[in-house]
């Protein structure tokens, strides 16, 4: 159903309405085991949520973009991807959603042994 509210959205030109099927597509696809698409989902939502200004929404890809990064091992880009989830979820007061981007960069700093 992502693909066609994706297709429905392109086709009548509803920026939100891209970013946020492809936002569920990026979710769709984590769940899927897939972690390339799940990448390239919430890279190009993030982009679209840049374009509406929806900070929320572009913290919640990257924070998306992480999980894949952390679930593949890759620790430093999900940690380039956390920290800049963090400073936005921050910047528009989203707490409960810092706090999970925090949480994450924990993570990150666990898995790798480096103190920082």
């Amino acid at each position: 159903w992502c693909a066609e509210a994706l297709r429905t959205a392109t086709r009548h030109a509803d920026i939100p309405g891209q970013a946020d099927a492809l936002r569920h597509l990026g979710w769709t696809s984590r769940r899927a085991g897939d972690p390339v698409a799940v990448r390239d989902a919430y890279a190009y939502a993030r982009g679209l949520y840049a374009e509406t200004g929806d900070r929320r929404a572009e913290a919640a890809c990257l924070l998306g973009e992480g999980e894949s990064h952390l679930a593949e091992g890759r620790l430093e880009e999900a940690f380039d991807a956390f920290a800049p989830a963090l400073d936005r979820f921050r910047a528009v007061g989203a707490r409960a959603e810092a706090s999970t981007a925090l949480l994450r960069l924990a993570e990150v700093v666990r898995r790798s042994g480096d103190p920082m």
